[in-house]
């Protein structure tokens, strides 16, 4: 029984862990200067009205240009 506990105890620190660590990557890294405000856009095709189908091409600024 005491054994189980452990388990459980172990086994909610693992998982706490696991959604902290990698949320401090991200934010170290947004905090590190990546810019991520950059122009985007999308360009939509026409709608295929036979199979009801479109293409959308997206666009982000090369590394040359965010700098």
């Amino acid at each position: 029984m005491k054994s189980k506990k452990i388990l459980g105890i172990l086994l909610a620190l693992v998982m706490i862990l696991g959604m902290m660590i990698p949320g401090q990557v991200a934010f170290a890294a947004n905090e590190s200067g990546f810019d991520v405000s950059g122009s985007k856009k999308a360009e939509p095709t026409e709608l295929d009205s036979a199979n009801r189908e479109t293409t959308v091409t997206l666009s982000l600024p090369s590394a040359e240009k965010m700098q």
